[in-house]
This record gives C-alpha cells, sequence and structure tokens, in this order.
C-alpha cells in the first residue's frame, strides 16, 4: 500500500494541477484525524455541491504513515486509488472515473450537501481523514457553461508541513452564462433585418430569431426550444431555417436539420397558453459543436384581417431549455419584433355643400402616378379599390365585392376616381396620399375629395324638353312676326 505521504502528495497534485483550483490552508505540523472541509460560492445563481468520502485515511505509527480503505465497490475509482497518480493522464482519469460513475456511488458514502445560491456562499464540514469528492449540480434556472467537480485528499503534506484544512473557491469551477435572444423582421423588398416594418394585407415577411446556447460541451442542456408568441393580426407561415452561428451577426452557419416544430399551444401542453409555435432542437449536441454558438431560426408570417391598424402587431419569442436531470422547461429572455399596417380611406362630398356626403362613387388607388393618370373604370392594375357605395366614406378592398379592408405598408400613394356620383362630373384630380416615411412617422389616412354638380344635362334627361319648348316659342314667335310685317307691307 502507498504511504500517507505519498498517496496524499498524489492527491493533492491531482487537486492542484489536473483540476487547476487555487485555495488556501492552513498549515499544521502533524496529520489531523479530523480536517476541515470549506466551499466558497459566488455565483449568484443556485448549485448544489454534494461532498462525497471516497476512502478513510487508516493512520500507522507516529501519523505521518498509513494506508487507504475505499468506501466504494466502483474498481474504475478503487484502482486509481490504490495505484496512486503520477502522469497528467492519470491525473484526468481520476476525475473522470468519479464523474462517469456518479450515479453509482452509495448514498451513503455522501456526507453533506451545501445548497448554494445568492445568499448563501459559504459552507465549512468537519470530516474524518481521507479522499473526496464534490459534485456540482446546477439549479433548474442556472445558466451554466461549465461546471467542474473535484477531487482531493485531507490531511496532505505540502513538502514542508501538514495541511488538514481546505478552502476551495468553487466560482472558480463555474462559469454562468445568461443567454440572450434577438428577434427581428424583414419583408420581401428589404436586404437589412429590422426591429419594426409595416406591410400590407396579405403579404408575407420574415422573421429572425436569434438565440445564445445556453450550458456548454461540458454541461449540455437536454431540451431547447424557441416557442413564439403572435397577436392575432398576424397568421404564422412555415420554419425556412434552422441554423448554428459562430456569432450573432453571422450571415452563413451550419444548416440544424434535426428539429420539430409544434404547432399552437393545444397541440403541446409544455407549451404556454399563448404560443402560437416551438422550435425544439432535437439532438442538443449539436449545439455544442461551435463555440459560443448562437441558434438562428428564420420564419414566414403573413398580415391578416385582424391586424391592428396603425398600432404594432407584436410577436415575441421566448427561449426555453431543459437542464440534464430536471423534467421542467427553464424560462429564458424573449425578445419582440413589431410589424405595422394603415388604413386609408375616402369622404366624398359636394363641392358647395361639404357637408354632404355623395354615395355612388367608385376609387382606385395606385403605388405610381402614372398608373392613377390612366385609370378607368375597367383597369386592374390598382393596388385596391372602393366598392360602388359605401354611404360616402369610403374604404378600400383588394376587389370591389371584397369583404376585408385592405391595409397599407408606408409609403405613397395615388388615388383615382373612375366613377362619379349621379349628377356629378368625374373628377380629374390625380390625389397623392402619403402614410409617413416609416413606422414611426405613419399614419392612417382620410382623403376628403369633392366633387361639382354636371352643368350640361344628361342625354334623356329632362333638360331636353325645355330646350324643345324654347326652340317651338322662337319658331311660333317668329312666325308671328312674320305675318305682322306682311300684313304691313299689304296696307
Amino acid at each position: 500500500m502507498k504511504t500517507t505521504k505519498r498517496v496524499l502528495a498524489i492527491v493533492l497534485a491531482v487537486m492542484m494541477l489536473a483540476l487547476a483550483i487555487p485555495f488556501a490552508a492552513s498549515a499544521a505540523t502533524a496529520p489531523q484525524k479530523n480536517v476541515n472541509i470549506t466551499l466558497s460560492h459566488t455565483s449568484n445563481q443556485a448549485y448544489t455541491y454534494d461532498i462525497y468520502q471516497l476512502a478513510t485515511l487508516d493512520f500507522e505509527g507516529d501519523a505521518t504513515t498509513g494506508t487507504y480503505t475505499t468506501k466504494t465497490s466502483i474498481a474504475a475509482i478503487n484502482d486509481i486509488i490504490k495505484a496512486g497518480v503520477d502522469t497528467a493522464a492519470e491525473k484526468t482519469a481520476f476525475l473522470n472515473a468519479c464523474d462517469d460513475n456518479y450515479a453509482s456511488i452509495p448514498a451513503a458514502q455522501k456526507i453533506a450537501t451545501f445548497n448554494a445560491d445568492q445568499d448563501n456562499k459559504s459552507f465549512t464540514k468537519s470530516v474524518a481523514a481521507g479522499i473526496y469528492y464534490i459534485h456540482v449540480t446546477p439549479g433548474p434556472d442556472t445558466n451554466a457553461t461549465l461546471v467542474t467537480n473535484s477531487v482531493f485528499a485531507l490531511p496532505y503534506y505540502d513538502g514542508t508541513d501538514w495541511i488538514n484544512s481546505v478552502d476551495i473557491p468553487m466560482g472558480q469551477k463555474i462559469a454562468d452564462n445568461t443567454p440572450t435572444i434577438d428577434k427581428t423582421v424583414k419583408r420581401a423588398e428589404d436586404t437589412a433585418w429590422s426591429e419594426a416594418i409595416s406591410e400590407e394585407l396579405g403579404k408575407t415577411f420574415q422573421f429572425r430569431i436569434v438565440s445564445k446556447v445556453t450550458g456548454s460541451s461540458d454541461q449540455q442542456v437536454a431540451g431547447y426550444r424557441i416557442y413564439d408568441e403572435q397577436d392575432a393580426g398576424l397568421t404564422f407561415g412555415e420554419v425556412t431555417s434552422v441554423k448554428l452561428l459562430a456569432a450573432p451577426d453571422a450571415t452563413t452557419g451550419t444548416d440544424i436539420t434535426a428539429y420539430t416544430t409544434t404547432k399552437m399551444a393545444a397541440d403541446d401542453d409544455t407549451l404556454p397558453a399563448g404560443a402560437t409555435f416551438a422550435v425544439y432542437v432535437e439532438d442538443t449536441s449539436k449545439l455544442y459543436t461551435t463555440a459560443n454558438a448562437y441558434v438562428e431560426v428564420i420564419y414566414t408570417a403573413t398580415v391578416n384581417k385582424n391586424a391592428k391598424i396603425a398600432s404594432a402587431n407584436n410577436n415575441k419569442a421566448t427561449l426555453q431549455w431543459e437542464p440534464k436531470g430536471s423534467s421542467s422547461w427553464t424560462t429564458g429572455p424573449n425578445d419582440d419584433a413589431k410589424v405595422f399596417t394603415y388604413d386609408i380611406s375616402v369622404v366624398k362630398v359636394d363641392a358647395n355643400a361639404t357637408s354632404t356626403k355623395l354615395s355612388g362613387a367608385k376609387f382606385m388607388i395606385f403605388d405610381t402616378q402614372a398608373k392613377a393618370e390612366a385609370a378607368t373604370k375597367d383597369s386592374t392594375n390598382f393596388l385596391a379599390v372602393t366598392g360602388d357605395d359605401d354611404n360616402g366614406t369610403y374604404t378600400f378592398k383588394k376587389t370591389a365585392n371584397a369583404n376585408d379592408k385592405f391595409t397599407f405598408k408606408a409609403g405613397t400613394y395615388y388615388i383615382k376616381e373612375v366613377v362619379a356620383p349621379e349628377g356629378y362630373n368625374l373628377s380629374t384630380v390625380v390625389t397623392q396620399v402619403e402614410i409617413g416615411a416609416d413606422t414611426a412617422t405613419a399614419t392612417s389616412k382620410t382623403v376628403t375629395i369633392t366633387n361639382a354638380k354636371s352643368i350640361l344635362p344628361k342625354t334623356g334627361g329632362p333638360g331636353t324638353v325645355m330646350f324643345y319648348v324654347i326652340g317651338a316659342s322662337l319658331i311660333i314667335c317668329a312666325g308671328a312676326l312674320l305675318v305682322v310685317v306682311m300684313k304691313k307691307r299689304a296696307k
């Protein structure tokens, strides 16, 4: 068997060299049968530290020699303790053997548990001399990217004195990562993603969600998903791309093909009630093939008839993950992007009595002035058209007989009257209307267009009778005048 000095010095090497844990210790002139372990927690998040005794030290003679009695039946651990550790590979193997067999370590070997969080930062335990293993478990709501367990022996000989207590700063064994999420939106004609857009009814556009991967290759999550909540005015289309990016602004990445899209919270009882859909990464190990990776999800949506007018149609993406060993999802950050749409309407009034609204007109709206100027009642290249009679207030629709009001994105539009109300002249004026340059300045618009009454009577109307009467009267008068003149000549 190895002597106490030999084995404890080796285990110390494991702790300091293989695990790279700096610590402060108090010196003693002789090894003690009871030693003190102190753990210092620096993270503000919750972690559990379980301390296991792997072997006890059996003192012999002058207390500077002795042997270890193992406490487990795990051969991979016991063999290393008995053989000692000399090489770097053996040092790493010692910790790995404990990690790999953690689930098999008898519960009776756990001598203490330290539940640490932002309010509970330090733990001290008096234990019997031996070899110990500390296993760290992140809480369900932590964002751990690196968690390294520990093995060490107490007491140990540092070459000058015997060390009977140890203070391990566990904060250096843990790296917390706060995941991020960013959602942007882009229309078909846009070249860049933005926080908000405006779009017209029925048009399809894209959303982009970029979330930082939580966990790490050493501390992988068991589940990873992004779910989305959309206002009623937006219709989810389809997920077109899921990629792993090396940076949030990367334009290229690695396709993640193993993902599942679940629509509606009603189809997945683990989703919040308002969820529209969720994207699950099926093989979470793929998330850790790139350091500090990000997941990009791109999907389509459409503005529908329920869209809010001149107000943000919100859609919020939320990141969730399932830590290993947990049966519930941890909710991370969220972000939204906004979609606006606007209304244009026309009020038709009498030019000489502006309080009188006129029915029976028809208007078309175009995206260029040239199209509007050339428009007739038979034109088909309009963006939208009004119905035949809207009682003096006209709303635009995709077709004259459509049920849904047409809504517009920010921009400049041109309105042309193509049918005039009964008894009024057809307006030849093209009316320009501006819905802001962007979503910050855009507002819905109501345009008032006036019409003057017709001066010339319509063919077949009552005015022609008047002309016949006047004409006949003039003929009669002329005939009477002729008779008078002829009589005067005869005299």
